[in-house]
């Protein structure tokens, strides 16, 4: 059952009996309507009957033993991009692009396409998140534009966007190499440009994440910082590759100040958030476009510092997860308020009680979310769901199913199919290759 804009915010997002206080507090940032289903009836709890999740396919390749590593689903689930990086072999520094055949997935899925970079970097590895979880690949809404990351890639990383041709994906290299030219140089060689991206629905505003950008040069000190580039009117394939905007925190970079985290892009492109210590820093869209600024126009609060933020396929609601190796198990929702995200805050709690993570990681670490369905990492052993009660995610008390399945990153399309990728060697319980599950 998928719901609509009216029913997530008609559905009581609140989670927790007690209040949560300070920039949180209820009584300023959750509307009246939603506190009244604190204490909801068992009637009202009730999940929806849906479909349990079920795999119906694997995909591997000869000759590739870390497909996996990260990937990207369009919203229809039809289009698979994943990435191979950092292993060698084959497909070293590709991404390989994957269309559901005529069938569906559970019949044998063979590559459309590779997709490389020109002239190829020796020390690049497309996809590859220099060590911030399966991000280093984003593709819109619709599969037309897929987004690599390049963090290490020589002159401090890059982002390669690649487009699809009129006949459709086949082997091709970048339609633009995206950098770090701009005000504020972000080439200065530890910048790791591109450790995680991030495209808009419609592949017209592409992120980039420069981990280790530092304005002042200070060595040692990371900020963090967030270009985003916008695609000319001539396509991407005319793009010089400097960045439209860089997002950085407003402090004045301190030397106490907290270093920006990964970003997510609204749907629309109009909004950009970013982790930033413990809260979400949101950043608002000018009208004349993100070349004519977009300052914070937020501070989300949240109870711990969040780890991975991302939207619902129609920006009304925003998944962060607070996971930290060997800590925390919780994840929170926030929903946009009638005004936008300027005072919204936290709408539901969802948390799962999960063995200790050995070796980093920990629940919610990775995460996909489809508005109406979470799929996140919990343990050594499992992938766990969160579906939307009929009732609104207010009354998400529990995980409805478990995979057994341990990939090292998820994706989940809007209309729910699941994929599960399996990466380097050993780091999954199911060694390289990607697992689909549909309900």
């Amino acid at each position: 059952m998928t719901l609509g804009r009216r029913e997530l915010l008609q559905s009581g997002l609140v989670l927790r009996s007690k209040p949560i206080r300070g920039a949180l507090a209820l009584a300023l940032l959750v509307p009246a309507f939603w506190a009244a289903s604190a204490a909801p009836s068992r009637a009202v709890a009730a999940y929806a009957a849906a479909a349990r999740f079920r795999e119906v396919g694997k995909i591997l390749v000869r000759g590739d033993n870390c497909l996996g590593a990260s990937l990207a689903l369009d919203a229809n689930g039809r289009i698979i991009a994943a990435a191979s990086s950092p292993c060698g072999g084959r497909y070293k520094d590709t991404v390989l692009v994957f269309r559901e055949p005529a069938r569906g997935w559970g019949h044998r899925a063979r590559p459309v396409a590779v997709l490389s970079a020109s002239p190829a970097d020796p020390a690049g590895e497309l996809g590859d998140s220099d060590g911030l979880g399966p991000y280093g690949l984003a593709i819109s809404a619709d599969g037309s534009t897929i987004v690599a990351g390049d963090p290490l890639g020589s002159n401090g990383g890059g982002v390669y966007v690649f487009q699809e041709p009129s006949g459709g994906w086949h082997s091709e290299t970048q339609s633009a190499y995206l950098h770090g030219t701009g005000p504020n140089d972000t080439s200065d060689g530890q910048s790791a440009l591109g450790g995680s991206v991030a495209v808009s629905a419609d592949g017209s505003v592409v992120l980039g994440y420069a981990g280790g950008f530092n304005s002042q040069l200070n060595y040692g000190l990371q900020y963090g910082a967030v270009n985003v580039y916008e695609r000319p009117a001539g396509g991407w394939g005319t793009a010089t590759g400097a960045f439209t905007a860089q997002l950085t925190t407003p402090a004045g970079h301190a030397v106490d100040e907290p270093q920006l985290g990964a970003p997510a892009i609204s749907p629309d492109a109009s909004v950009i958030v970013a982790p930033a210590a413990s809260s979400i820093l949101v950043y608002d869209e000018a009208p004349g476009g993100w070349g004519a600024g977009g300052g914070v126009d937020a501070a989300l609060a949240l109870p711990g510092p969040p780890s991975v933020v991302t939207f619902s396929p129609d920006g009304d609601s925003l998944l962060a997860s607070t996971a930290q190796s060997g800590g925390s198990d919780t994840m929170y929702l926030l929903a946009a308020g009638t005004s936008g995200w300027n005072g919204a805050g936290v709408a539901a709690t969802l948390s799962v009680k999960v063995p200790p993570v050995s070796g980093g990681g920990a629940f919610g670490d990775h995460v996909a979310y489809s508005g109406t369905a979470i799929a996140a990492f919990s343990d050594l052993s499992s992938t766990r769901i969160f579906e939307q009660p009929a009732s609104g995610w207010a009354n998400a008390s529990r995980t409805t199913q478990t995979l057994h399945p341990l990939p090292v990153s998820v994706a989940l399309s809007s209309s729910n199919e699941l994929v599960l990728g399996g990466g380097p060697g050993a780091a999954s319980n199911f060694g390289p290759g990607l697992l689909i599950f549909q309900r």
